[in-house]
């Protein structure tokens, strides 16, 4: 019975980090085990050269991103969180509280090969403010091999994104990762190509109404390093625009982390 006991607890432990993931920005395709609860925060900014035309006028914003993550069976996972923003010339604000759905194709105990993974979110804002927006997303997730194991994760989103005063627009990202696992997976390195299509606002002028202009392609690319000990897992990384146009994000670090309750 003791041995029964013993076998149970390490097999909880060992269960408790599958939702970890090697990326900063990629979904990847693993959930929360069963009945299990992850307190997750990402911790991360977004840095631009001074925005002489006055769209951007921050040079840099900072966000917070905190919430529970629950497995609901071998398949799903559930988030609650919300995100604060802080603009460098602003007061921190609630930007969002959002419902957000994970759906692995394979059962999370079935490790190996290809795995597939669909996430569908709704990210609402808590304020009316003009540059505000709220968002559904939908992701659709492929990796191959373990955590310990190289891995290769291609994660491709499209949001449906909504201003009561400037109306709908949509928006999405592809991010290619690939990590290479050290000290038998407790680490891992790796990377990450990052390309994000947005309809960038054209401020009204001279009487002309304010519009949504054509789509831009804005190309990042960045190192990552993630570790994982007992309950806990923590990810780190920053990508870095490619493009030297001024309206772009010249670097975008993040720190992810959570813990198995």
């Amino acid at each position: 019975m003791i041995r029964s006991w013993v076998c149970a607890a390490l097999l909880c432990s060992a269960s408790a980090v599958a939702g970890q993931r090697p990326f900063i920005w990629n979904y990847d395709t693993e959930v929360v085990p069963e009945g299990d609860v992850e307190l997750e925060q990402w911790l991360w900014a977004m840095g631009r050269a001074q925005d002489t035309t006055g769209q951007y006028p921050n040079a840099g914003t900072y966000y917070v991103w905190w919430g529970p993550v629950v497995g609901i069976g071998q398949h799903l996972e559930l988030a609650l969180p919300f995100e604060i923003f802080d603009p460098a010339d602003e007061y921190a604000q609630l930007e969002f509280v959002s419902v957000d759905a994970r759906w692995r194709i394979r059962p999370r105990i079935e490790t190996g090969g290809f795995q597939g993974l669909v996430r569908l979110a709704y990210l609402h804002s808590t304020t009316a403010a003009e540059d505000w927006y709220s968002h559904l997303q939908l992701d659709l997730v492929g990796s191959w091999g373990e955590r310990k194991e190289p891995h290769l994760a291609l994660d491709v989103q499209g949001s449906l994104d909504w201003n009561g005063t400037r109306g709908l627009t949509e928006s999405g990202y592809a991010d290619l990762g690939f990590s290479w696992p050290l000290a038998n997976g407790e680490f891992q390195i790796g990377g990450e190509f990052f390309g994000q299509w947005v309809h960038p606002w054209v401020p009204a002028w001279n009487n002309a109404p304010g519009f949504f202009g054509p789509p831009k392609f804005q190309p990042f690319v960045g190192p990552d390093l993630a570790w994982t000990h007992g309950r806990f897992w923590l990810t780190a990384g920053v990508l870095l625009g490619l493009d030297p146009g001024s309206l772009q994000p010249r670097w975008m670090p993040r720190v992810v982390w959570a813990v198995a309750l």
